[in-house]
């Protein structure tokens, strides 16, 4: 098996405890994995509100291209959906923004037409339940009964 040193930690090891890089020598990075692990976590920790404000900066402008990608709605449709909504769960009538989150596009996975605005829990609720009203109904039964 090939070794190399590491140019982080200066400690020779085997090949496979290198990420892969096509321009690198023999292939390999030149820091190990577990340094590049540490160097990522403490760059992260250093800088970690630069790093946010980047990443929401990211998918404020992406807003727009995930919408049309995913559910082929646009951003000013979104916002007209919300303020139907009332700025709540079609579901739950929980407000729009919780932890910052916006409201779930919800959408039928076999034809993709969208729905309604969901919270998180309303989604994922529907999600498990794969759409499947019987299972929901059955759901809702059991709760009457034992609750």
């Amino acid at each position: 098996m090939q070794t190399k040193i590491c140019t982080s930690c200066n400690i020779e090891k085997e090949s496979i405890e290198f990420s892969n890089k096509k321009a690198g020598k023999l292939g390999i990075t030149s820091y190990c994995k577990k340094c590049i692990n540490i160097n990522s976590k403490k760059y992260y920790q250093e800088n970690k509100e630069k790093i946010l404000v980047q990443h929401k900066k990211w998918k404020d402008n992406h807003k727009d291209y995930q919408l049309k990608s995913l559910y082929n709605i646009t951003a000013e449709q979104y916002n007209q959906m919300l303020e139907a909504q009332n700025c709540v769960c079609a579901i739950c009538k929980n407000t729009e923004s919780t932890k910052n989150y916006k409201l779930h596009v919800d959408h039928d996975h076999q034809s993709g037409k969208v729905r309604g605005l969901l919270c998180g829990k309303c989604n994922r609720m529907i999600g498990l339940a794969n759409d499947n009203n019987e299972i929901l109904e059955k759901a809702s039964t059991y709760l009457k009964l034992k609750g």
